[in-house]
């Protein structure tokens, strides 16, 4: 099912377990996006059941009272972000702890702690996809990096990719880098064979090393 979007969506940062009445007035619609990444091991099924199902069963109520419509829960949780407090920047073996930084942003951070800037943009939807600001990016920085959570092979990476060599081949002075999943049929069940098949902040990190190098 597809829900059109005449105007772009308000973001709205929160707590599952927060008062949101009053951000959520005048919604037509919510698309609750969890946290980024692996799921956490949580100490007991209680504390699953309370992040898993109460608290988003919380936020729908909430929701439900201010008239909103629509509901739609999405995405997984948690990554690095309660490690981020200890660092100035955030290093990649840096401990996993729920919640918050993208593994792009992540690694990004670690490199500028190595003099090397990094612009990271996260495109919020694919159709239609930001080309305006993809373009933006390459010809400011004349380097492009596509990190996706899928395998290379047919993913939406070489979409963007094949973009960019098309409208900005004469700005690049290295060639387009692609940072996905590897070659396997589907994502592991598992989430320790999980985070293997996701582009990590190392592998990302890496990646960004050999190009701004090249």
């Amino acid at each position: 099912a597809k829900i059109e979007l005449p105007f772009q969506p308000i973001w709205v940062d929160g707590t599952l377990e927060a008062d949101m009445r009053q951000a959520l007035e005048g919604c037509e619609a919510i698309i609750h996006l969890a946290a980024y990444g692996v799921n956490p091991n949580f100490d007991s099924w209680h504390e699953a059941f309370r992040w898993n199902v109460s608290a988003s069963i919380n936020l729908w109520s909430q929701a439900k009272q201010v008239g909103v419509k629509r509901f739609i829960i999405a995405g997984s949780c948690s990554e690095y972000g309660r490690s981020a407090e200890r660092y100035k920047y955030l290093p990649c073996n840096a401990p996993l702890e729920p919640i918050g930084a993208y593994a792009a942003s992540k690694a990004a951070a670690t490199l500028a702690d190595e003099g090397i800037d990094v612009e990271v943009i996260d495109l919020r939807t694919l159709r239609p996809l930001d080309t305006e600001t993809i373009l933006e990016s390459v010809r400011k920085t004349s380097k492009a990096m596509v990190v996706h959570e899928d395998t290379k092979a047919g993913g939406i990476g070489g979409e963007i990719a094949a973009v960019i060599a098309e409208e900005a081949f004469e700005d690049l002075d290295a060639p387009i880098k692609r940072v996905a999943g590897p070659e396997v049929p589907a994502m592991p069940f598992s989430p320790l064979l999980e985070a293997e098949f996701m582009p990590s902040a190392e592998k990302i990190a890496a990646a960004m090393r050999e190009l701004a190098a090249y």
